[in-house]
């Protein structure tokens, strides 16, 4: 009897936990379809705590600290919108029209130019043909028509823009103002015997997070800059959404860059041909990642926040696969925590004496 209360004494909680995290994955999925202003709302609030902080050591009240901030970055978020919003909006609009013309530009290079290659490895396959170009064109458009459509899908919420912009400050507010009352009233709902483990490693995904997210924001910002310019410099049609999607793409380890990379030389390819402006173009190209990976991102986000970009991909698609644009936006949080919670379960077992038993 004894063993069996041990055994169920050691299981139960571990039941606990279990059944907490499949009640909070399906509470996401019920409520997904309104969680965007909040999750939004409660990334800003994470990220502008500590300079709640620091104001309130300054002698400002939580509230009022609270309210500057949330009034001073929503103010100027709308400002950047209506500067940039405009000149935003019809580069947007002349990508999209372009765009046909671009897609035709890449059905016929690859329609011309893989034709030697595919020939090459059919002789290769017995004579066989892999695969005619007029297929591979077929398919490949099909696929990306089909990759827009659950892009649209999956953005759905941003339709209702509006209320987003009116719901977010809001949720802001609250949680920034009551963001220390929120964490020590979690707190004190610990398990006494357990309490000291959690926190230590709250206090390490905090770091994680906090590493990860100021660091990425800010190499973005950088970023966006550095294409915004130099691509206006060089002369190519609509730098200034290729350079937001280009610094926006980076959280997307590997596949962003791609994206990113082969928008820019379509652009450039449509407009300069192979002259010197697309080398150019090219040329910037390298130089930004260059300076991403040798750099900014070392110096600003860290080696030390232990996120390792394979591992941020697959969190970011199966976010997206599972919640949509919702999942993208909790992946970097998620995948974080898991991270750290799979460090410290194999540092316990690398302790216990089931891997190592004593002699």
């Amino acid at each position: 009897m004894m063993a069996g209360e041990q055994i169920r004494g050691r299981i139960l909680p571990w039941l606990f936990w279990l059944g907490l995290v499949v009640a909070f994955v399906l509470l996401l999925q019920a409520t997904r379809a309104v969680l965007l202003p909040f999750v939004v709302g409660m990334g800003v609030a994470y990220l502008f705590d500590p300079l709640a902080d620091r104001l309130e050591r300054f002698g400002l009240s939580r509230v009022l600290a609270t309210a500057i901030i949330t009034i001073s970055f929503f103010f100027g978020l709308v400002l950047m919108l209506m500067w940039l919003g405009p000149l935003l909006y019809h580069q947007l609009a002349s990508l999209l029209a372009a765009l046909p013309g671009l897609v035709a530009t890449v059905r016929e290079l690859i329609e011309h130019k893989a034709q030697p290659l595919l020939e090459h490895l059919g002789t290769m396959n017995g004579g066989e043909a892999v695969i005619a170009p007029e297929q591979l064109t077929t398919k490949l458009m099909a696929t990306l028509s089909a990759l827009l459509q659950q892009l649209m899908a999956s953005g759905a919420a941003l339709l209702n823009l509006l209320s987003l912009l009116l719901i977010t400050p809001i949720v802001c507010f609250y949680l920034l103002r009551d963001w220390d009352k929120m964490v020590a009233a979690v707190d004190h709902l610990l398990p006494r015997a357990h309490a000291d483990i959690i926190r230590e490693q709250c206090r390490i995904i905090n770091q994680t997070l906090s590493g990860y997210l100021r660091g990425q924001v800010t190499v973005m910002a950088i970023l966006a800059i550095y294409y915004a310019l130099t691509l206006s410099l060089a002369g190519l049609n609509f730098s200034l959404i290729i350079a937001l999607i280009t610094a926006i793409s980076i959280i997307i380890p590997y596949i962003g860059t791609i994206i990113s990379l082969s928008l820019a030389l379509g652009v450039a390819y449509l407009e300069f041909g192979v002259e010197g402006a697309f080398w150019v173009v090219l040329g910037i190209y390298i130089v930004g990642q260059v300076m991403e990976q040798q750099f900014l991102t070392p110096s600003i986000v860290g080696k030390s926040v232990g996120l390792h970009p394979l591992w941020m991909l697959f969190g970011l698609l199966a976010g997206a696969v599972t919640l949509g644009f919702v999942g993208v936006l909790l992946a970097v949080p998620i995948t974080a925590v898991i991270g750290v919670l799979v460090r410290f379960f194999v540092g316990r077992y690398l302790e216990s004496s089931f891997y190592q038993p004593k002699a």
